[in-house]
């Protein structure tokens, strides 16, 4: 049985406790916030990073983990006699994070050409964000672990393309409850934002193939969180993992996670405060949730309950 290994970046939120536990490798992004640089998820916690988005004037920026990193990981994972390392890189139209490990993996196999027989770096473009890749990353480790614990033997091309499949049909329902950010991120114009804020009406955001649109408009937050749920009900593939996103507004939180519930008894694979990435383009208060569909999509701008367009 070959020594297999997952690794990821810190964007696809997976949390560190169960990153370690797992034995996940997750390599932090940097945050720059007023001129000064952290390591996502090492120096700065998602908290702090709200902060900035709701205290600050300059949103704050990420950059991609750098090819020397990828190489770092690749050199210490061969030390180590892994023979399969599945990397699982953040959506290729957003970063290029992706392009950066590829790269890393040449140069890699330049300097390590009798590597090339025994170490594997397999590099996978996710199309996604968030959850949306953490969750099969999650899942390719507990199948690695039940490999090394001897109750299977699934192969690195099949994990692969497990996470493959995954990715590919991965939806979400993105829920900011104010429209500060969306405004700033451009996800909805000025004009827009000051009416929705005006009216009280909150939108419903999802993503599917790395894409994201609005697909329902909803006044109040208590109508809007349902409809949320009844958006899961509709789209979700039923018995799948999925994993439920917050951020500063816990109220809402709790209103979210009774509305799946009705939806379904299944646990979330994980609760998790929604990383940097995100909260730039949704901002802090918000709800989310993450899961696996059909790929039937939603149709963009549905009426909202009160027959508002």
């Amino acid at each position: 049985m070959r020594k297999i290994r997952i690794s990821t970046e810190s964007t696809a939120d997976i949390p560190g406790e169960m990153a370690r536990e797992l034995g996940i490798e997750v390599l932090p992004l940097t945050i720059n916030i007023n001129g000064t640089e952290y390591h996502d998820g090492v120096d700065i916690t998602p908290q702090q990073v709200y902060r900035h988005i709701s205290e600050d004037k300059e949103m704050p920026k990420t950059s991609q983990v750098t090819s020397a990193v990828y190489m770092d990981l690749y050199e210490r994972m061969y030390e180590e006699g892994v023979e399969e390392l599945i990397h699982v890189a953040i959506n290729s139209k957003g970063s290029g994070c992706y392009q950066s490990a590829c790269l890393a993996r040449t140069l890699f196999y330049e300097e390590n050409e009798e590597a090339m027989e025994t170490f594997r770096i397999h590099v996978i473009d996710s199309g996604t964000y968030s959850m949306l890749y953490g969750i099969p990353v999650i899942e390719a480790a507990r199948m690695v672990r039940s490999n090394e614990e001897g109750r299977t033997d699934y192969k690195a091309h099949q994990i692969s393309d497990y996470i493959r499949d995954w990715t590919q049909n991965a939806f979400a329902i993105f829920v900011p409850l104010d429209l500060k950010v969306v405004k700033k991120s451009g996800r909805i114009s000025a004009a827009k934002a000051v009416l929705g804020e005006a009216m009280g009406i909150k939108p419903i955001i999802s993503m599917e193939n790395g894409e994201t649109q609005i697909i329902a408009k909803v006044r109040g937050e208590i109508k809007v969180i349902n409809k949320a749920a009844e958006i899961m009900k509709q789209n979700w593939k039923v018995g799948s993992e999925y994993a439920l996103a917050y951020g500063t507004n816990m109220e809402a939180y709790g209103r979210l996670t009774e509305a799946v519930a009705k939806v379904t008894s299944q646990p979330p694979i994980c609760q998790y405060p929604v990383g940097c990435a995100i909260a730039c383009n949704t901002g802090a208060n918000m709800v989310a949730i993450l899961m696996r569909t059909e790929g039937r999509g939603m149709e963009a701008e549905e009426e909202d309950e009160d027959g508002q367009q």
